[in-house]
């Protein structure tokens, strides 16, 4: 019996792009918003804001981003959160 499931190479590489632009696309997102509690904004450093979730929260939205799911299905992810500096989601 053959083995349908072979092993692309390409495939890993696709993968590892397609979580680039993601991450390149949440960084761009993470720079033009700002804390909702302290209002600190520093759109140099987008790294200081995490996603807090307020309700149904289906998946991490890092989780969603290691496994290469589509965007819409991040942003749906996403809009169920408030963005929060470090300071004041910890």
């Amino acid at each position: 019996m053959p083995n349908k499931y072979k092993y692309d190479p390409t495939d890993k590489v696709r993968k590892k792009k397609k979580r680039a632009y993601i991450r390149h696309l949440m960084t761009e997102l993470k720079m033009s918003n700002f804390c909702q509690i302290c209002k600190l904004e520093d759109p140099k450093h987008p790294e200081i804001y995490d996603f807090d979730h307020q309700g149904n929260k289906r998946e991490n939205v890092s989780n969603l981003i290691q496994q290469t799911a589509r965007w819409s299905r991040v942003l749906e992810e996403v809009s169920k959160c408030q963005m929060l500096c470090s300071n004041c989601h910890r």
